[in-house]
This record gives C-alpha cells, sequence and structure tokens, in this order.
C-alpha cells in the first residue's frame, strides 16, 4: 500500500494470518477504499481479503451534505449531468435515472463513490435498451405475446 500515491498519506495496515489478508485504518471516501481493495488484491494470489478499512469525514456529515456532495460530482461529468439523481440514507447513495451505456451506468457509480461521506453505493440507473420506449414493460410483452402468433 505504501507504494500506490493514492494510499500512502493514510497508512493502512496490512496482516496476513494463514489464508487471510486483513487490510485496517482509515480513508476519506467510499472510492479510495474500493481502490485500496483492488491494490491488494491484484498482489494477492489465492488468499482471502477482508477489508476493515472505515471511511472517515473531517467532521458531521448529513445525508444532505452527501446529496449535495454527489450532485456535485455528476454535475462535473457532463454527460452524467441531468440524467442522475441521488438520493441518501445513512451514507448510502442510491442513484436513479437513465443513461446511454453500461459504461455510463458504471461511470455514475464511481463518481458518486468519490464523494466525501459515502460509504455505499445502489445503483438503480437504467441503461436506455433496457427500457421500453413507452416505459411501460406491460406493453413491451404485449407486444411480444402478438409477435408470437
Amino acid at each position: 500500500m505504501d507504494g500506490d500515491k493514492n494510499l500512502r498519506s493514510y497508512g493502512l495496515k496490512v496482516d496476513a494470518n494463514n489464508d487471510v489478508v486483513i487490510v485496517t485504518g482509515i480513508v476519506d471516501t467510499l472510492s479510495e477504499k474500493r481502490h485500496a481493495e483492488k491494490v491488494i488484491n491484484s498482489v494477492v494470489d489465492d488468499k482471502k481479503v477482508e477489508m476493515e478499512v472505515s471511511i472517515s469525514t473531517d467532521g458531521a456529515i448529513t445525508d444532505d451534505d452527501v446529496d449535495m456532495e454527489v450532485a456535485e460530482e455528476i454535475e462535473i461529468q457532463t454527460e452524467l449531468e441531468d440524467k442522475i439523481t441521488a438520493e441518501s440514507k445513512k451514507g448510502v447513495v442510491h442513484l436513479l435515472g437513465t443513461v446511454e451505456s453500461e459504461e455510463l451506468r458504471q461511470k455514475a457509480d464511481k463518481v458518486a463513490a468519490k464523494a466525501r461521506g459515502v460509504t455505499g453505493v445502489v445503483n438503480h440507473i437504467k441503461v436506455d435498451n433496457e427500457a421500453d420506449e413507452t416505459g411501460d414493460p406491460f406493453h413491451a410483452q404485449v407486444r411480444n405475446d402478438n409477435e408470437e402468433e
């Protein structure tokens, strides 16, 4: 972890016991925690990784603060702006909206994880080709039934 410029300053501790690697410490955002897990998994072959890394902020942060932080991160990404909304409950952000591709859906998840105070992301974003143009799955099914005749 010390070799990674994004994680070096956090002083995360890595302990290995038999077939388990335990990572402990504190980071500022969920994206940093995910990055730490990715880094450790890239160097650990066949061991189980337990991420006991906490996410902490400089002070108290409310769901309204988290919503604002996520909205700011989304606004920076012009391809996501005006397509995604976020609602948080106890630091867990629920992303809602529709985007043109799976790549944008995944990008929204990563963008939200960068915001201060986010401890989890639940991605409810739909990709255009998942929805019928009427937005009504019943009508899509009726059309499919008619096609079979």
